[in-house]
């Protein structure tokens, strides 16, 4: 099993766009990762999308509260203040286009 990040729709923002090509220049529909799997040696036994609520709720949700605590305990280190704002910027982005990306998990046997 492997999990990647795919396009959920064919038509996205361009900024959507632009996004992944500087993050993950290898993203893809997920038509086309089923495609790339096919060609090789294992067989797709099954596939599914992770549910928006589990990068809420299990990952980005918990970090906009870390996120908090990190900046108040780093407040004098601007490289940290960097960092930190650009997983704010990440969930942002998350939050405003979820409806054209996602992580795919694919099931495949040898």
């Amino acid at each position: 099993m492997v999990s990647e990040a795919v396009y959920l729709t064919e038509d996205r923002p361009e900024e959507v766009t632009e996004f992944w090509e500087r993050e993950y220049p290898d993203i893809g529909t997920v038509g086309e990762k089923i495609e790339v799997i096919r060609q090789t040696v294992l067989k797709l036994k099954g596939h599914f999308t992770l549910k928006k609520s589990g990068w809420l709720e299990g990952y980005y949700l918990p970090m906009e509260e870390a996120l908090k605590t990190l900046r108040e305990k780093y407040s004098n280190e601007a490289e940290a203040q960097g960092v930190f704002d650009a997983f704010g910027k990440e969930i942002e982005f998350y939050k405003s286009f979820s409806d054209y990306y996602g992580y795919e998990f694919f099931i495949m046997q040898k």
